[in-house]
């Protein structure tokens, strides 16, 4: 026997849905319960690090922990002669001042990795650094 619509009686949609608001409650207490600051900022510091290592990371590393100094030769190109160039000295960093003659050298000495670049001082202050690019 099928009864007219007046007679069924349904429950609301709100009443009849799965997660109603004892589902949000419970959900939400166990999500504080378990949800740590201080474990999701050291994940997302862990992925970061490894991200980095495995994007060049080894190399910058082994930069880092190495002692020898990177050498870059200066070629003075203002005409000024054997004046001493205006940049100070640093414990990784190894500038050598050369003339002009032995810019052919000092390429071939960039190519074999022996020397870092050459760093050109222009007239009018302006500088160019010149380097293998290893990529």
């Amino acid at each position: 026997m099928i009864l007219p619509p007046e007679h069924v009686t349904a429950k609301p949609i709100m009443e009849q849905t799965f997660l109603d608001k004892r589902v949000w409650v419970v959900a939400a207490w166990e999500f504080k319960r378990y949800f740590k600051w201080k474990g999701e900022l050291f994940s997302l510091a862990l992925i970061i690090a490894l991200a980095l290592a495995s994007l060049g990371g080894k190399e910058l590393i082994a930069r880092l922990m190495s002692d020898d100094p990177v050498r870059i030769a200066i070629i003075d190109q203002r005409g000024l002669g054997a004046v001493p160039f205006p940049i100070e000295q640093v414990e990784l960093l190894q500038f050598e001042s050369h003339s002009a003659d032995d810019e052919a050298l000092l390429m071939e000495q960039v190519t074999d990795d022996s020397l870092a670049g050459i760093l050109y001082m222009q007239p009018g202050g302006s500088r160019v650094l010149v380097f293998e690019d290893d990529s």
